[in-house]
């Protein structure tokens, strides 16, 4: 048989499963065709009631259980439990307990669950796939992917060995790990002479390990940014020089390369390389357009785009004047007015740092004249404009700024224009406006920061938010779970629930919010579950004001979870750092994601620099034999704690000072101090020039509140002012 007829992976099995599952009964009916939910499953189909507290229990205490008189069910459940314990320890003991599941798992519908389990684990024996219900297809897909990867090497069947393979190295958060099950699938690649199987295996490759192809004038950027991935900056460079060099490159290659090339040395933090790059890519940009070999419609977007960023530079490295004259002298040069404007933005942002407040107007009304009236510049630049007149006392026209711009963007993120809008109108003494708009604020927005700012204004008790009793009852969970799925599913469900399955239970909180896109609480109790936190804050990210506002009052603690709590107590103990504000950072920086990595290469949960990490390693006399070891929670945590600490302490505990420093740098606060102090502190916040940093130090602020509010305080207190000091 031709390989086009042999071959598929699991994405194609998707397909397969679908089609040839239509006879078979599926699970995944909500509804009688009365248009109501099937009746309850019997208690016995569902896992037994005292699972939680066997969870605790080790394998000779499960084992002691064997010899009592049980139900199916509890029979089931602690036979699957002591076959997930004994197969990291004794592979031939488990298989005998999980043997003993299989003979009860059809009547829980998991009879193909256990045969995979079985097929991974402890025989040669491998399911019918296609006879997988379209769920179970879903629920299953990865350890699906990991059996037809065995069954491929057992039947010495490269296709399915591949295909899987790749699949099963793509899995693989640690990069190390997944070059290592790439490199064994080259070797089985290279010894099957099957073009079609090679073709896929280095498409995979170049997909994600494109420096381990032969280079060519047309992957060296890929290579590049590969190297950049394993920090390998020297071979990185080597790629986008040999691309800037190249006579015949294309112009959008080398622009590239110069973008990329800039982007490492901002990595490094080596301010002389990135003034180099910036210069030679000028020098070039200069010189093709003088030889007119480049058109003007790509050279008004790529010299507007470097124009601003060598502005900037010069802007924050301490030379405004500089960065005046380039943009003014400049400006001329680009034929689009369109693209000018977030060079008349920029240069607004300037003057307003030197205090020229009528020709810092002056380039923000330009930049709204040449606008399209969308966008971020487009909004930054309106905001800038009713800043400029609230700091010139004009209350009236920055009301009118704020309203227009509340009007323009139509966004439910807008608390920082109403919170500004409010002092504008309790300054003109609108005392009715502004009471409104503080009402609108907390009753649209009660996560914002500016919020919270409300009550320190008008000297109120910050209340506490009670956990849920709720999350943490089965019945509770099990009635809200019951009710977004059919019985069928629902008794699936609980049985992966209670083995604490959790990559099975992601792919359930999917599929419930795909059935149901505004039944969002499920999903939200299975990602906290499943200690799925990324997925917890990104989908708690993407619900609108109402959505969110709902779930802070009644599941406070699923928007702000704390796990890692004994690493997290242990260590902020022992720096004399409040949890507080290690979790405060760890949300905001990686989403409790140990593997999150930043565009700069922070990496880890609270989002380290390598060098720093090393650093504080040997400081510590910690083992710290590679840069991903920062991956490690342990060792990210006890790093990170050990920086807030010392960022704390060097600025005499002063918070805003240590965010800024965290986010930024100690050596660019201070300069923001210098240029643009103001005695009130919120109003210093809004001035500093770096956005990121910015809304980082409202966040971490709003965080730290927060995380008092529902774990740290045992009464409602005042805006804690300590942290708004500088």
């Amino acid at each position: 048989m031709s390989f086009q007829r042999n071959f598929f992976t699991s994405a194609t099995l998707s397909l397969i499963l679908v089609t040839s599952a239509v006879n078979i009964t599926s699970c995944t009916s909500k509804k009688d065709t009365s248009g109501k939910k099937i009746a309850k499953q019997h208690d016995d189909l569902l896992p037994p009631q005292k699972y939680s507290e066997w969870l605790s229990l080790d394998a000779e205490n499960l084992e002691k259980l064997t010899l009592l008189s049980l139900k199916s069910n509890e029979r089931f459940w602690i036979n699957y439990r002591l076959f997930d314990i004994y197969k990291d320890l004794n592979l031939v003991k488990a298989c005998q307990f999980l043997s003993l599941a299989q003979k009860d798992s059809a009547k829980f519908k998991l009879n193909n669950f256990i045969l995979l389990n079985d097929s991974l684990f402890c025989s040669e024996k491998f399911p019918d796939y296609l006879l997988f219900t379209e769920l179970e297809n879903k629920l299953y897909k990865e350890n699906i992917v990991r059996s037809l990867y065995k069954k491929g090497v057992v039947t010495s069947n490269p296709i399915l060995k591949i295909s899987n393979g790749i699949e099963i190295a793509n899995l693989e958060k640690n990069r190390n790990d997944k070059l290592r099950f790439y490199k064994a699938l080259e070797t089985e690649t290279l010894q099957t002479a099957d073009t079609s199987l090679q073709n896929l295996f280095n498409a995979a490759l170049r997909k994600e390990f494109p420096q381990y192809l032969a280079p060519t004038d047309t992957n060296r950027i890929e290579i590049a940014t590969d190297f950049i991935k394993d920090r390998n900056f020297a071979k990185a460079r080597e790629n986008l020089n040999h691309i800037i060099k190249l006579p015949d490159a294309k112009k959008e290659d080398i622009f590239k390369s110069y973008k990329t090339l800039f982007r490492i040395e901002k990595s490094l933090q080596d301010k002389k390389a990135q003034e180099k790059v910036i210069l030679q890519w000028w020098k070039w940009l200069q010189k093709e357009l003088k030889q007119k070999k480049i058109s003007i419609a790509n050279y008004d977007n790529w010299f507007s785009e470097l124009l601003v960023l060598k502005a900037r530079w010069y802007w924050t490295e301490g030379d405004p004047q500089k960065a005046i004259k380039l943009l003014k002298n400049s400006a001329k040069l680009i034929k689009d007015p369109t693209k000018k404007e977030e060079l008349f933005y920029t240069l607004g942002r300037i003057y307003d740092e030197k205090k020229d407040y009528s020709q810092s107007k002056l380039n923000y009304e330009q930049s709204f004249k040449v606008s399209l009236q969308k966008g971020a510049v487009f909004e930054k630049n309106l905001w800038s404009l009713a800043w400029l007149e609230y700091k010139s006392k004009n209350y009236l026209s920055a009301q009118n700024q704020l309203e227009l711009l509340i009007s323009k963007i139509k966004d439910d993120s807008d608390s920082k224009y109403k919170y500004w809008l409010a002092k504008c109108y309790l300054l003109q003494g609108k005392q009715e406006s502004y009471l409104n708009t503080i009402s609108l604020l907390r009753n649209k927005e009660p996560l914002s920061f500016y919020t919270l700012l409300t009550y320190r204004d008008q000297k109120e008790k910050i209340t506490l938010l009670a956990k849920s009793s709720q999350l943490e009852k089965i019945d509770f969970v099990k009635e809200t779970l019951r009710n977004s799925l059919s019985p069928e599913e629902f008794t699936i469900l609980m049985w992966h629930l209670s083995f604490k399955q959790n990559t099975i239970l992601k792919e359930w909180a999917k599929y419930i919010i795909e059935q149901d896109s505004n039944n969002f609480l499920p999903s939200l109790i299975l990602y906290a579950k499943a200690e799925m936190y990324s997925n917890l804050i990104t989908s708690i990210n993407q619900l609108n004001s109402e959505q969110k506002s709902d779930l802070l009052q009644k599941y406070p603690e699923l928007l702000f979870p704390k796990p890692y709590w004994e690493l997290v107590n242990q260590f902020a103990t022992q720096r004399n750092v409040i949890p507080s504000f290690v979790y405060s950072i760890m949300r905001q920086e990686s989403a409790f994601d140990p593997f999150a990595r930043s565009p700069v290469d922070a990496l880890g949960l609270l989002q380290l620099m390598p060098a720093l990490g090393k650093k504080l390693a040997k400081e510590e006399a910690m083992t710290f034999e590679h840069d991903f070891d920062l991956f490690k929670e342990n060792v990210n945590i006890a790093l990170g704690t050990k920086e807030l600490s010392r960022l704390l302490q060097s600025n005499k505990n002063k918070y805003i000072p240590a965010i800024a420093g965290y986010n930024a740098s100690p050596a660019a606060y201070n300069g923001w101090i210098k240029s643009r102090y103001r005695s009130d502190v919120i109003e210093f916040i809004e001035e500093i020039p770096y956005e990121e940093t910015r809304t980082y130090i409202k966040l971490i602020i709003r965080n730290m509140i927060f995380y008092d509010r529902i774990y740290f305080q045992n009464q409602g207190f005042e805006y804690p002012d300590f942290l708004l000091t500088i």
